[in-house]
């Protein structure tokens, strides 16, 4: 159940990131980019 969760809290993350890093456009920076 936890472990779910997890998984879910980081899709939502790598959404929000990936929407973040759409529109500002840094170049050299991506959603599988960690840090």
């Amino acid at each position: 159940m936890l472990r779910v969760l997890y998984y879910k809290a980081n899709l939502l993350k790598a959404a929000a990131f990936g929407r973040f890093f759409l529109l500002f456009g840094e170049p050299g920076f991506g959603i599988d980019t960690p840090g």
